[in-house]
């Protein structure tokens, strides 16, 4: 049987500010919000897009703790790219499918 609700379990472990969290797999809701943001990128506004979507994706997490934009911004613009490929690694590797 095909277990929908198992995917909203998937969680990845990451260290973000100090803290330690368990990133959620992102929602089609949190993918509307990253598609959202992202739709009026321009060269002019690409830093301040790339770290809200940063903002978005490290929020949602079991802990329920809410990162600003100004506790990220320590972090290099590449962070955001990195992250996001290290999420696809983790949830779309097989190992981790819950079905």
């Amino acid at each position: 049987m095909f277990k929908f609700a198992e995917y909203l379990n998937r969680t990845m472990v990451a260290e973000v500010c100090g803290k330690v969290v368990h990133i959620k797999q992102p929602s089609i809701n949190v993918n509307r919000k990253i598609e959202e943001i992202e739709k009026d990128i321009t060269s002019e506004n690409l830093i301040e897009k790339r770290l809200e979507v940063l903002r978005v994706l490290v929020s949602n997490n079991e802990e329920g703790i809410v990162f600003s934009s100004e506790d990220l911004q320590a972090y290099p613009v590449q962070v955001v790219g990195d992250f996001i490929q290290a999420m696809n690694r983790h949830f779309g590797n097989p190992e981790n499918d819950p079905n």
